[in-house]
């Protein structure tokens, strides 16, 4: 048998149909414009051809859906008997745009590195819970914003690769706290991400944080811990754009778990020679809990003297509604007297 070759120019090709030859975990949502050539010995088999391509993707979808990726963009592919490399050029999915290389073996394995940037990090989120059969809102009541850049690497079987990430979120605003920044390194392994990373809030003070999400089920399950010592207090107020004038530390813990429409947790709270308008506090300590998207504390109590708890004191409940915005507030004080509070004009 002689060699066999085919050029084509494609103009608007749907591409589904050739990529679901390739049993991917995945359908491609794209029309393609370019050219190609193929070369093969014999009996056509895709493990044997030789070629290239150079094409431009169209997304045939604005949004993706489950295990339906949209992309537009740039490719070029040089396909050798048993292994294909591919370049990706102002690639456009899932809310971002990248860039990389990826080779593939026998059509079965990947190894690829990507790098690329998302200027909405809640759209990334949002699109990719869709395209991995979440819900619409991954974030629930905490609305995320920032530019994001990233670094990925793939590598394994084709249907089921290893992805490991790094990622930074230079300027952060998650709900109403604002001048944050983050860092974070992920793995997806099939149905499971892990995650750590660090929370840069003002005055340098950091949060640092680890956990899981199992997206094996039909809305993805967090696990997260997170965990600050020696923040400052004044770096708190920061985060809320206010000026107020306060100093101490601040130690804090959090637990939460569960779905994104159904998170419960706690966290806790402990702040040391606190002062507000140079007026000594004293300790501050507040145990929270969340369940049915209501935030509620256990504990909230402010201590002027910690060795004479009976008198000099604050004591406070307060519950906040996450879908609704609803605040309630009450406290009461005993014997609690503030000697030097200078209030501005």
């Amino acid at each position: 048998a002689g060699t066999n070759t085919v050029k084509a120019e494609l103009r608007d090709f749907n591409l589904s149909p050739v990529w679901k030859l390739l049993r991917p975990p995945f359908d491609l949502a794209s029309r393609a414009t370019g050219s190609f050539t193929l070369s093969w010995n014999g009996a056509f088999d895709p493990l044997k051809i030789s070629g290239s391509a150079r094409l431009n993707l169209v997304a045939t979808r604005q949004a993706p859906d489950a295990s339906v990726l949209p992309v537009s963009g740039k490719l070029d592919a040089q396909l050798h008997p048993g292994r294909t490399l591919v370049n990706l050029e102002s690639v456009s999915t899932l809310g971002s745009r990248l860039n990389g290389q990826f080779s593939l073996r026998s059509f079965r394995e990947i190894e690829g590195d990507f790098r690329g940037n998302a200027p909405d990090v809640d759209a990334l989120i949002t699109q990719l819970s869709r395209f991995l059969g979440g819900s619409d809102n991954p974030t629930g009541a905490i609305k995320l914003k920032g530019p994001l850049q990233f670094n990925a690497h793939a590598s394994g079987k084709l249907k089921g690769p290893t992805v490991s990430i790094t990622s930074d979120v230079l300027e952060l605003q998650a709900g109403v706290l604002k001048h944050l920044s983050a860092r974070a390194e992920g793995k997806i392994e099939g149905s499971q991400i892990t995650f750590q990373g660090t929370i840069t809030l003002p005055e340098s003070a950091t949060v640092h944080a680890q956990g899981g999400l199992d997206i094996s089920g039909r809305a993805p399950v967090l696990d997260l811990d997170a965990h600050g010592h020696g923040i400052p207090a004044i770096a708190v107020v920061k985060m809320f754009d206010s000026t107020l004038p306060v100093s101490g530390n601040l130690n804090a813990q959090l637990h939460l778990g569960g779905t994104p429409d159904a998170l419960s947790g706690y966290a806790s709270i402990a702040g040391d020679d606190l002062s507000l308008y140079r007026e000594p506090l004293g300790r501050l300590d507040i145990d929270l809990r969340l369940a049915d998207k209501e935030i509620q504390s256990k504990q909230c109590t402010l201590l002027n003297d910690p060795l004479n708890p009976a008198s000099g004191r604050i004591d406070a409940q307060f519950t906040y509604a996450l879908d609704s915005d609803r605040f309630q507030f009450q406290a009461g004080g005993k014997d609690l007297q503030l000697k030097r509070l200078a209030l501005p004009n």
